[in-house]
């Protein structure tokens, strides 16, 4: 009875034993191919910053006129800091030319205004400022001839009503009228986060500084949630069809939310910005 007793002991132990190794080797085959995933995630990441770089550069590089007429004014490390000054006075330049109020956005000066026909009409102080490194690693003279030029916002998205309206109780008298006048509206404003796309991939984001409350936690984190889901799409359908994903450069941008919502709604449909980096 006792060599049948211990087989059996002996063969249940066998089988947990073989068990157990399963559960190691699939652990280990999951680990391992969760690093893989992450290296080639890392590596994707990585040509892709390079070859945006190298796409950028290469396409602004193709004017030869201003690359020559920029070279010629080129002596050492000052000459870059007037040529970018020159960059940002002939953007001015051309944006002053166009019909419809412009956005300034000068990032060494921490501001944000809004221009038409070379007037100042607005400005707003730029609480935080986050600039993708990726910008300043682009060729000086590429960055140069990209931010001469007002750049077209090519798409947008936002959590501010772009033309609110606000429905006022008609006035008995001229003396309600008067009140009523100078009585500030009541509407419900939301969080205020806006993104807008340019040319060159660059996109910009915009966030007031200040979450206070759970209503504004959620509505960031759902504007960040559903932009970033559609930016991963993407990204992930290129790699699918086995293609590089084109990486993104940002900037974000926060400001008092009443200014930003003022900035956003002063903005024309198809408006032009400024960048002074």
């Amino acid at each position: 009875m006792k060599p049948l007793q211990y087989s059996l002991a002996s063969g249940i132990e066998k089988i947990k034993h073989c068990i157990s190794l399963k559960k190691v080797k699939i652990t280990h085959g999951f680990f391992l191919f969760l690093s893989l995933l992450l290296i080639f995630l890392l590596s994707a990441t990585s040509i892709s910053v390079f070859r945006t770089r190298n796409i950028l550069e290469t396409g602004i590089f193709r004017d030869s006129l201003k690359i020559e007429s920029r070279k010629a004014n080129l002596s050492g490390e000052a000459s870059y800091l007037i040529l970018k000054n020159i960059s940002y006075k002939e953007a001015l330049l051309k944006l002053s030319a166009m019909d419809s109020i412009g956005l300034i956005i000068d990032l060494p000066d921490s501001s944000l205004q809004l221009g038409m026909h070379g007037v100042i009409i607005h400005t707003s102080k730029i609480s935080l400022i986050q600039k993708d490194p990726l910008i300043d690693r682009i060729d000086p003279l590429a960055r140069s001839i990209l931010f001469s030029e007002p750049q077209e916002i090519l798409s947008q998205f936002s959590t501010i009503v772009k033309e609110p309206v606000v429905v006022r109780k008609a006035p008995k008298d001229t003396t309600e009228a008067r009140i009523n006048a100078w009585k500030p509206g009541t509407m419900v404003q939301k969080p205020a986060h806006f993104e807008i796309d340019i040319p060159g991939g660059i996109r910009i984001i915009f966030s007031q500084e200040k979450t206070v409350g759970f209503s504004d936690w959620y509505v960031k984190s759902a504007f960040y949630l559903k932009q970033n889901i559609k930016h991963a799409g993407s990204n992930i359908n290129q790699l699918l069809h086995f293609n590089w994903y084109e990486y993104t450069p940002e900037i974000r941008i926060e400001l008092p939310d009443e200014e930003l919502r003022a900035i956003y709604r002063a903005l024309p449909e198809h408006a032009y910005v400024v960048i002074n980096y």
